[in-house]
This record gives structure tokens, sequence and C-alpha cells, in this order.
């Protein structure tokens, strides 16, 4: 009869101890699989987002010959006119614009240049976007800050340059 009785009584500490381990190791695993997950997915939106502002720099320029203002009354490029010209979606001149919840915006240099600035980015994140986006032309930087910023050169459309003279001046 007491053999019965122990069999009946149900699991031990023991038992109990090592199934809440088990769902721990699951939890920290699951939860470190979101959060790369979930990076890499902003990454990934954040290099859309970029690659639809540059081709829209890159018709503005096609259509006017410069990023800065074409005529006295006009405006230097920027998100709100590039949004206004239907070339971005409206969303991209947001202040949470891009996926981490900061902006995107462009500002022209000078005729042929605007700087494409992304702000709020963590540092692995921006490293990341950073060398995404140099494998496809536009080469560009993270600070301390947590923005990565890029130059996107006119001078052959359809693709971003670093603006660093290789020539020696030539």
């Amino acid at each position: 009869m007491i053999r019965n009785r122990k069999s009946v009584r149900g699991i031990s500490l023991l038992e109990l101890m090592l199934s809440l381990a088990i769902i721990a190791v699951l939890v920290v695993t699951a939860g470190r699989y979101y959060t790369s997950a979930r990076s890499a997915r902003q990454v990934n939106d954040a290099v859309s987002m970029l690659t639809t502002v540059m081709t829209a720099l890159d018709n503005y320029f096609w259509t006017y010959k410069t990023f800065k203002g074409a005529t006295s009354s006009s405006q230097d490029v920027s998100m709100t006119v590039l949004a206004n010209q239907g070339l971005v979606p409206s969303d991209f001149t947001n202040a949470t614009a891009n996926p981490w919840g900061g902006n995107i915006t462009v500002t022209s240099n000078n005729a042929t240049e605007a700087k494409i600035t992304m702000s709020n980015i963590s540092e692995s994140d921006c490293t990341n976007l950073k060398e995404i986006m140099q494998q496809r032309g536009l080469s560009g930087s993270c600070d301390s800050s947590g923005n990565y910023s890029a130059i996107y050169s006119s001078t052959s459309p359809g693709t971003a340059t670093d603006t660093t003279d290789t020539t020696g001046g030539k």
C-alpha cells in the first residue's frame, strides 16, 4: 500500500526546478531571436526607404537639373518638396518616419549633392545599414548621436557616390 501511495504523490521539487530551468532557457532564446529579427526587419525597412529616397532624388535632379532652388522662388530639395511632388510617400516627412522612430531628412549641399540623414538608430543597426547601403552605392557614416548620414551625388544619376576625390585633384 505504501508503494502505491508514493507513486500518486506528484512531481518532486527537483523535477519542478528542472522544468522551470528549461522554460527559462526557452524564453531567453526566444527573446534574443525576437530582438535579432526585429533589428534585421528595421534595417531592411530603412534600406527600402533610402532606396526610395535615392530614386526620388534621381527623378528630382533629372527634372530640375539641380538640388538647389532653380529660380529665386523655388525651394531647395527636401523631404517635404519630394513628398509634395509625389516622389516619396507623405509619411516620410513625419518626425517618426524611419523604423526606429526617428526622422529622415534631405538637404541640398550644393547643386549636385544632397545629404540624406536618418536619426535615432542604434549603433549596431547603423553599422549594418551603412554596410548594406555601401553595397548599393551610397557611402555613408554613423555618428555617436545615432544618425546615419550619406551624401547623394547626381553626377551619375541612378547611383549615389562617395564624394572622396580619388584622382588626386586631376
